[in-house]
């Protein structure tokens, strides 16, 4: 007897079921993806915080976010991220280090030329969130014409400074310090408006406790491409002296926050577009710190300084703010070790607590 066998309309169904299974079944695996990389994120930060731990422990106080200097060759340039690299298994990198130079030396015939150069080179898997694939494409230029440039290593995970000097008499209101020539007292620099002062920060000097104190949060890389948004850094619509409170007379720092948020939002001139550059530099926004100035998942903006984005300001005077590829807030690493994800949402006085080291506020949980 002849066999029947399946006719178009049945290959049809059976195509258009097994279709809908594959979309049902589509977003299950990307969301399962995404807790597997959220997870491993969580991991990196934690190790980053429970390092600054063993590095207080060490030193006598947490690591420095950089230098308040721009002397060249001589400055130490370099990202709290390089400072722990000894206790993140990466002493080899750590100790091939010249510590009395620049990494960024590209000047032939200058003290110091290229003796830093192969380290930036490293990818340290540590400070890249895997829910980011974007490459800020930017390359340590090469020290011959027959040479290629060197690829350098990325940044994910930028360290707090607070929320902004301006706000704080010019000094540091987070868990930050800068090298300079005496402890507490940071050499006088080309910066505008002065460098920072204040003590080498301890962990003895954080009054608001280490569970309310953030060290460490995320950003999404840039792409060097013109794209507005997460991706870039804007030439922001506040100067670095206008965010103070006699800018804003009897303004609360909350209001403050939304106002120059505000202003960020609204710039579209692009000031830097290779966000995450390099984990070794510790300039806000290239591989060093992030403030508290802007809400979660904002655009990321530089200060105006003399009416232009100031890139040597950039250490510490920032709308620089955390951001994520993980739907709904970021990441944030907690000098107690902890790691909590932090809803874009969070009240803006809230997010301002957990910045500072002194500011005595009560952080309801339920707000987080």
């Amino acid at each position: 007897m002849r066999r029947r066998g399946f006719t178009l309309i049945e290959l049809l169904v059976v195509i258009s079921i097994i279709a809908v299974l594959i979309a049902l079944l589509l977003p299950a695996v990307q969301a399962a993806r995404e807790s597997a990389r959220r997870s491993q994120c969580i991991n990196n930060l934690k190790q980053l915080c429970l390092a600054v731990q063993s590095y207080s422990d060490s030193a006598g106080a947490l690591p420095p976010t950089g230098t308040g200097s721009t002397s060249q060759p001589t400055v130490n340039d370099f990202s709290m991220k390089t400072r722990l690299l000894p206790y993140l298994e990466q002493s080899t990198l750590y100790n091939a280090l010249n510590q009395s130079y620049s990494y960024w030396i590209v000047t032939a015939g200058q003290a110091g030329y290229r003796c830093n150069n192969t380290v930036p080179m490293a990818t340290v898997s540590t400070f890249i969130c895997p829910s980011d694939g974007n490459d800020p494409q930017w390359m340590m230029p090469s020290p011959a014409a027959n040479w290629a440039d060197g690829n350098t290593g990325r940044s994910s995970y930028p360290n707090n400074i607070g929320i902004c000097l301006g706000l704080n008499g010019n000094k540091f209101d987070g868990p930050a310090w800068q090298l300079g020539s005496t402890p507490g007292s940071p050499p006088a620099s080309a910066l505008p408006n002065g460098p920072p002062t204040g003590p080498v920060m301890t962990m003895a000097a954080i009054p608001d406790g280490t569970s309310n104190t953030a060290i460490f949060s995320e950003f999404v890389k840039g792409r060097n491409s013109s794209d507005i948004g997460l991706l870039a850094i804007m030439q922001g619509g506040v100067s670095f002296t206008g965010v103070s409170t006699s800018a804003f007379p009897g303004a609360s720092i909350a209001s403050i926050m939304q106002q120059v948020d505000t202003l960020c939002e609204q710039s579209t001139t692009l000031a830097h577009k290779q966000k995450g550059l390099n984990w070794i530099d510790h300039r806000c926004g290239f591989g060093g710190g992030y403030s508290h100035l802007q809400p979660p998942n904002k655009k990321a903006c530089f200060l105006l300084t003399a009416g232009s984005a100031s890139e040597g300001a950039a250490v510490n005077r920032t709308q620089v703010g955390a951001s994520s590829n993980h739907p709904g807030g970021v990441n944030v690493g907690f000098l107690d070790g902890s790691v909590k994800f932090i809803k874009s949402s969070i009240n803006l006085q809230t997010w301002g607590a957990l910045a500072t080291t002194e500011g005595e506020e009560v952080i309801d949980a339920n707000s987080l």
